[in-house]
């Protein structure tokens, strides 16, 4: 396969398509392994670190929620580069049955480079 075609990629980040069931459940998967754990320890962390007076209940969702959302797109930022060299590393491969977090990055880091490994 050649190079992915960018504009199927924006298309596919803002509108996705879930007709096939495996979809969905890799949807699941990657938003419960990736972004709640992230947005859990944020949050709790921006909410533990902030006094709330009595009567400010109303400005306080607000302001937490809209922290908690630039949190949660940020590690959206980081998150969808990693798992797009990821998915490009291994789609495809003999070797994807084998591969794990344990050593992903030392078949991409042969793959493509040692530099990958630190990146």
């Amino acid at each position: 396969p050649g190079e992915p075609d960018s504009g199927d990629i924006l298309e596919g980040l803002f509108i996705p398509d879930l007709r096939n069931k495996f979809v969905v459940q890799q949807v699941v998967r990657m938003v419960g392994c990736i972004i709640m754990p992230h947005h859990l320890f944020l949050h709790s962390a921006l909410v533990q670190s902030h006094k709330v007076e009595r009567g400010q209940d109303r400005q306080a969702i607000v302001f937490f929620t809209v922290v908690s959302s630039i949190a949660l797109f940020t590690t959206l930022l980081i998150n969808l580069p990693a798992v797009a060299v990821i998915a490009k590393g291994f789609y495809g491969t003999a070797d994807a049955d084998q591969l794990g977090l344990v050593n992903a990055w030392d078949y991409l880091g042969d793959k493509f480079g040692a530099a990958l490994k630190i990146v």
